[in-house]
């Protein structure tokens, strides 16, 4: 039985998964979800396994995403009455 390579993948999906670990840290969050979206991309070009690939660059975009929601939120001065 042959298996598919699935280190890059792998590492696409933990390093998503970190970076909404710390995603009310936007400077680790976001290069870690940067890291995810390459590291998945790489896996499918390198016929990886591309369902975990995908998983991991579209966690890894969520992750940015967040990231940047947080940090505008935080940035933002509450209203004063």
């Amino acid at each position: 039985m042959t298996s598919e390579p699935r280190s890059l993948s792998i590492a696409a999906l933990v390093a998503s998964l970190a970076a909404f670990a710390v995603a009310w840290f936007p400077y680790a969050a976001i290069p870690l979800g940067g890291a995810a979206v390459v590291l998945g991309g790489v896996a499918i070009a390198k016929r990886h396994r591309k369902d975990i690939a995908v998983i991991g660059i579209l966690l890894g975009i969520s992750a940015i995403t967040t990231a940047l929601v947080i940090a505008i939120a935080l940035a933002i001065p509450p209203a004063q009455s």
